[in-house]
């Protein structure tokens, strides 16, 4: 693309999801997952490859007009000639090779799944305990496509040993009242220690869904742009120093790659004493897949010689709630008498109103209990089948729900901020994923007052910001119309 009186800019883009593609510039590259060559909005844009370019068609850019509905939200949409462009990249002999690039002139929103996201500030405070320190707020600032689509941020903690992902919630975003930009914002006190992680995930409410371009909407995963180390608050003093034992990444390591070697702790450290690390056994190579394994007769297991009946033992009743997620499970007693490919299982409903299991031959189904006001009973009959033996067992499995049974509410994040008259953001979340359980927020470590109604974000998970709102004297409280509640007195971060 040629910027009038300026130079000639291209995507870095080896992957050709934004375009033809380019591969001679291996290092910052555009984003192929979290779109880094976006609308205003964050809705991705794309260069056609050709005059009817399906991935990009001309058909999602509507003549004449720069704030639009997108016409297909699970295409991108194509540059103009016209496009006012914001561009970063490497000079490459006069080309500007570009890993990211917005649009400030294109407004494309789209309503409901999927929901696009930009982010443009990421930043993350430290807090290290000093009478003398200052220590700067943590925040997140970005776009939507969707100004209705709640906004949730979570730190992607990662196992040192196995390199496995979790997130942990820290915080739901607030839109900026009366703003055409959908301009949302998340942003916390730093008053207490905690881990600070590498990447967090932005999510919208609306859940995420996977576009023609492969493009997985609805989730944003957005590396620290800054880390704010304290500062000092009396003039004349020694600095305070520069902690990184709480980050994880540095302090513990990301785990194995793909050939088995262990990234462990920084070393050199950047400080007087290294932190302890976690002991992490030795590598075990993956498991070869199905198809490799069945590909040379030798490799399968060989068949079994057991002749006893497989003996099925399943325990009590269990007892849930309407709208939670129930596992089905049991134990074939005399197990070690098959060899591990023996075994097949078959489930089936017994009795009790119809539900549909999320395997009908897994060892550990699942079903989510049907809303409802009335106690129900379900029975389930587990057959397990030796196919060397010929033989099977059988045992009913039964579950009871209960409306009477408080779900079970956690608050996984409370936090406060004192700039702008201040705010309180809390996420949370229940038992209940079946349906809407309608979290509300008190202020208060009772559930007494006024309460405000928490955004559903979908499988069972809520939040809520309050500008202009000061902190809680005693605390939080939130109430679930499952009976369910749950009250924090301090902060999470």
């Amino acid at each position: 693309m040629k910027i009038k009186g300026g130079p000639t800019i291209r995507i870095n883009d080896p992957n050709a999801v934004y375009s033809v593609g380019y591969t001679k510039s291996g290092f910052y590259t555009a984003d192929d997952e979290n779109p880094s060559i976006t609308a205003f909005s964050g809705f991705p844009m794309c260069i056609p490859r050709s005059s009817s370019d399906p991935l990009c068609p001309s058909s999602n850019r509507p003549a004449g007009r720069s704030t639009f509905a997108a016409p297909d939200p699970l295409k991108m949409a194509p540059f103009q000639v016209g496009d006012y462009l914001e561009y970063s990249g490497i000079n490459d002999g006069g080309t500007i090779v570009c890993y990211a690039i917005v649009a400030p002139n294109v407004q494309i929103t789209t309503s409901g799944a999927p929901t696009y996201i930009r982010i443009e500030d990421a930043i993350i405070g430290i807090y290290d305990g000093g009478a003398t320190s200052e220590f700067g707020d943590s925040r997140f600032i970005g776009y939507t496509s969707d100004p209705n689509a709640g906004i949730s941020v979570s730190a992607i903690d990662v196992d040192p040993c196995t390199g496995e992902e979790t997130e942990r919630s820290i915080g739901a975003a607030s839109y900026k009242a009366g703003d055409a930009r959908n301009k949302f914002t998340w942003r916390a006190g730093t008053t207490t220690s905690s881990k600070y992680t590498r990447e967090y995930v932005i999510r919208a409410s609306t859940g995420e869904k996977l576009t023609d371009n492969k493009i997985n909407a609805g989730r944003y995963v957005q590396p620290v742009l800054e880390f704010l180390f304290p500062e000092p608050n009396v003039p004349g003093i020694v600095p305070p120093v520069n902690d990184f034992s709480n980050m994880p990444f540095l302090a513990q390591g990301l785990g194995r790659d793909e050939a088995g070697n262990l990234w462990g702790q920084l070393n050199p450290w950047p400080g007087a004493g290294a932190p302890a690390t976690t002991s992490c056994g030795p590598y075990t190579p993956p498991t070869p897949t199905s198809s490799a394994v069945s590909s040379t007769a030798t490799n399968a297991d060989p068949p079994g010689t057991a002749t006893s009946v497989p003996t099925i033992a399943v325990g009590g009743t269990q007892t849930t709630r309407p709208g939670v997620q129930v596992k089905l499970g049991f134990n074939v007693t005399n197990k070690a008498d098959f060899t591990a490919n023996d075994l097949t299982y078959s489930w089936t409903q017994v009795s009790g109103p119809s539900v549909t299991l999320s395997s009908d031959s897994a060892a550990t189904p699942s079903f989510t209990a049907p809303a409802g006001t009335a106690k129900a009973t379900y029975i389930f009959n587990i057959k397990a089948s030796s196919a060397s033996a010929g033989t099977s067992g059988n045992a009913n499995v039964t579950v009871v729900s209960d409306p009477a049974v408080a779900d079970v509410v956690t608050i996984d994040s409370y936090t406060y901020n004192s700039s702008g008259g201040g705010s309180v953001s809390v996420t949370a979340s229940t038992n209940i994923v079946g349906y809407n359980a309608n979290l509300k927020l008190y202020l208060t470590n009772t559930a007494t007052g006024t309460a405000t109604a928490m955004t559903y974000n979908g499988g069972g998970k809520y939040s809520v910001n309050l500008p202009k709102t000061k902190k809680p004297a005693n605390g939080i409280t939130v109430v679930s119309d499952g009976k369910g509640s749950k009250s924090l007195t301090a902060t999470t971060a």
